[in-house]
Parts: C-alpha cells; sequence; structure tokens
C-alpha cells in the first residue's frame, strides 16, 4: 500500500524568497499539522524562507499557511500545483479572514485553528470528497495537543529550534492586531 504524501509549506516573505538564510526560527504552525496528521499519511515540511521548493516533487496534497504578508506569494505557489494537478488547501490567518479571496487560489480553505477538523480534510482528500471549506466553529482546547513535528524542519536552517507556544489569544483588542479576531479575546492556555 502507497502511503499518501503531504507536502506542507510555508511561503517565503518577500525579503526572504531569494536569498534562503538561516532563520530565527520555524514556524510552529504546519508542524503542528503534522502532528495532527493521521500516521498513514507521509508528511513533509518546506519552510520557502530557508529551503527552495521542489515544485517537481512527487505529492498528493500540498497545504500552505498564509499570512497576509505571504499571502501573493503562496496564492503563486497555490498556483503553480494546482496547474500540474496536484491539489491544494489553503489554511492560517489570511484565509480565516479572506476565505472568497483565499478560495480562488485552492481546492478548499481550512478557516480557523486546524485542530479538531485536519483529520476531516485529510479524510475526505482520500475519499475524493474535498469540500470547499473547512471552518473550525469554536476555539479548541490547548490541552493534550500534540508535540509539534520538529523532525521536519531542516536541519541547520534556523538559529532557535526548540521553541514552543504556550497560549493562543489575548484580552486586548488593540486596533492594528488580528490575534483576537483569529485566536479569542482570552488568553487559552496549553497546560493549566
Amino acid at each position: 500500500m502507497t502511503l499518501m504524501k503531504l507536502e506542507l509549506i510555508v511561503p517565503a516573505t518577500q525579503e526572504n524568497i531569494l536569498n534562503q538564510k538561516k532563520a530565527p526560527c520555524p514556524h510552529l504552525g504546519l508542524a503542528m499539522v503534522a502532528a495532527l496528521t493521521p500516521p498513514d499519511v507521509e508528511v513533509s515540511l518546506t519552510d520557502e524562507n530557508v529551503t527552495v521548493i521542489d515544485f517537481q516533487k512527487e505529492t498528493d496534497l500540498v497545504g500552505i499557511t498564509v499570512l497576509t504578508i505571504t499571502a501573493k506569494r503562496a496564492y503563486e505557489i497555490a498556483d503553480t500545483f494546482r496547474t500540474v494537478g496536484v491539489k491544494v488547501i489553503l489554511g492560517g490567518s489570511h484565509p480565516s479572514a479572506l476565505p472568497e479571496e483565499a478560495s480562488q487560489h485552492a481546492d478548499a480553505i481550512v478557516i480557523g485553528e486546524a485542530e479538531g477538523i485536519w483529520a476531516n480534510v485529510i479524510e475526505d482528500f482520500k475519499a475524493n470528497k474535498l469540500q470547499k471549506i473547512y471552518s473550525q466553529h469554536k476555539q479548541p482546547s490547548l490541552l493534550n495537543l500534540p508535540i509539534p513535528r520538529r523532525d521536519l524542519f531542516a536541519d541547520g536552517a534556523y538559529y532557535f529550534r526548540n521553541t514552543i507556544s504556550t497560549t493562543r489569544g489575548c484580552p486586548y483588542a488593540c486596533s492594528f492586531c488580528s490575534v483576537t479576531s483569529f485566536f479569542g479575546y482570552t488568553y487559552r492556555c496549553a497546560a493549566q
């Protein structure tokens, strides 16, 4: 039996797109998505800030995290994979805020946090029943989450590799910040 292959991608910020130098630290979001992925799926992770994306790599599904600062590049990456017939899922704060825009560049989008719905996305893909939108309607508990898949980070690519995330959300509603609208108006803790 051949394992399904999932490629997770962190798009580069514009200043890093041609530079692939060492980065301060990896993004934990997709390492957590990898940890939430069923064990019968082969997962790889490419952080374009430190590694070049292999568009010829054999993969069944691509998942891309999208921040507003990386949206343009994320859409370019998604469109390139879709041109060659690879299904693409977009998630993160930008698609959650602008799902109509993001859906123009993806086969499916994930709105909100992945915990609680990611396994459904994978199962639907395997059954050839991928929905256009997967939406997390409630903020998931952070208790008993799996350990992020740090083994997928490129060796030697980061100054600090063992970062952690202990909370999500913020009680302040600063006008310039999207954290409260995305993660909620209170702190949710990973341990109590």
